[in-house]
């Protein structure tokens, strides 16, 4: 697989988006996954002067867990190397191979990497408004550590909020609120309670992005099953990746009660049988 090195090309989500072949993309010196958007964020002039300010700071809050790459001048020399869509050694003529090609393999790559970056431009304010509007970009950044995700949500929500007419970044808001509730309880610090949001009002936030999304049947599908089961997104990428092969099969007509229902047989056989019916999450 060529990579490609930016030279005296200006850094920008575009250049990742040209190197891009559909499994996502790393900076190869240190294996930072890199989360971008080619799709304009709104912009910041339209927001007033104190929600601006509120979201500056909020910007830098993340910035202190999360890599924000912005600096045309610091990136020229990054060398990028695009993710495959498929574990190596499978047969890309074959029918496995070309079904598996179907699966969101940017989100299933994601889920394995230890180190993220956001690519963007014109700050970081703007560049965190980029890839919080699409839902993919907030789904791989579910996978990065609980601190980051409770700024991105912070950020979200400002966002949202000055922005009141613009619906996407509710969803982001509920995606981030869903993943930080599960790791939360894993972690002990939230006990057996209602979940931080419903279903319904998730469906009404990503419905229209979905439509238009690429692999949209896809992402219905593991925002589903990750509500329905109460099971984190960081998770589910794992458990995509070990089970890619037999997923692949997965027509989008069936996504996503086959997807719910594989991964709950998943979940079943991994709880002791005697905790199973004690489990700390409700399914619902």
């Amino acid at each position: 697989m060529n990579s490609t090195t930016t030279g005296h090309h200006p850094f920008c989500p575009e250049l990742c988006a040209k190197v891009d072949i559909g499994g996502g993309v790393i900076a190869a010196a240190d294996d930072t996954f890199l989360v971008y958007s080619v799709t304009p964020s709104p912009g910041i002039k339209s927001i007033c002067p104190t929600s601006r300010s509120q979201l500056q700071s909020a910007a830098a809050a993340v910035a202190e867990t999360l890599d924000i790459w912005h600096d045309v001048e610091q990136m020229r020399t990054i060398t990028l190397r695009p993710l495959l869509l498929m574990p190596r050694g499978a047969d890309d003529e074959s029918e496995d191979g070309r079904t598996q090609r179907r699966l969101p393999w940017f989100f299933i790559n994601a889920a394995s990497r230890e180190r993220f970056a956001v690519v963007g431009k014109h700050g970081p304010v703007e560049t965190l408004m980029a890839v919080l509007r699409r839902p993919w970009c907030v789904l791989e950044l579910c996978q990065t550590e609980l601190e980051t995700l409770r700024g991105l949500r912070c950020f979200a929500q400002l966002v949202s909020e000055a922005l009141d007419v613009d619906n996407a970044y509710q969803g982001a808001v509920r995606l981030l609120a869903h993943e930080i509730w599960i790791r939360e309880c894993r972690l002990g610090l939230r006990w057996a309670e209602e979940p931080v949001l419903q279903m319904q009002k998730v469906s009404e936030a990503l419905e229209a992005a979905s439509q238009v999304s690429y692999n949209g049947a896809w992402l219905r599908a593991i925002y589903t099953c990750a509500f329905r089961l109460n099971i984190a997104f960081s998770e589910l990428g794992g458990m995509m990746r070990q089970n890619a092969g037999y997923l692949s099969s997965f027509e989008d007509d069936c996504l996503p009660e086959a997807f719910v229902e594989y991964i709950g047989k998943i979940e079943q056989e991994k709880e002791p049988k005697e905790t199973q019916s004690a489990n700390l999450y409700t399914r619902s």
